[in-house]
């Protein structure tokens, strides 16, 4: 059994340690602390320090706009309303036609401005829905459905139901 100077003095005679100081990889030895030129350590250092912000700065940057697209977008809007209003697949479908047709830019806005979904504003294509839309309008803005089915009753006295 070698003890653990005749190991350390195989390391030396094999030319794997070198006996200055430092290991010798593929027979070129490490250089020691004091033969390191700081100045360019400092600007790798500083190099890499400034890729990695860099990178950090684009992940943080790419994750705050899908974010923003995913939780502010027009369409998430509308797809949060229809959803609080309870509508169903096809009453979907059928405000978005609508929007298309009026060109809304947000879709949301059949939830804000009651003229959108005006009987008397529909086009000849939506005359066939003209009784969903405006059942729609009702249940969405509480709206007086026509004089004639309600004549007494103005847009105040009307409660909001359950």
């Amino acid at each position: 059994m070698t003890g653990p100077l005749e190991w350390l003095t195989g390391w030396v005679e094999r030319g794997l340690l070198n006996p200055l100081g430092g290991l010798v990889v593929a027979n070129v030895p490490v250089p020691r602390a004091a033969e390191v030129d700081t100045g360019r350590l400092v600007a790798l250092l500083l190099g890499t320090g400034l890729v990695i912000g860099g990178v950090c700065g684009g992940l943080a940057l790419a994750h705050r706009l899908a974010h923003d697209r995913r939780y502010r977008s027009p369409e998430t809007v509308f797809r949060g309303l229809c959803k609080l209003h309870g509508l169903d697949g096809a009453t979907r479908r059928l405000l978005r036609r609508v929007a298309r047709h009026y060109r809304l830019a947000h879709p949301g806005c059949l939830f804000v401005e009651p003229k959108w979904l005006d009987p008397t504003r529909l086009v000849p294509s939506f005359r066939a829905q003209a009784a969903e839309l405006e059942r729609l309008r009702h249940e969405i803005f509480y709206v007086q459905r026509t004089a004639a089915e309600s004549p007494a009753k103005t847009r105040g006295d009307e409660q909001p139901g359950p």
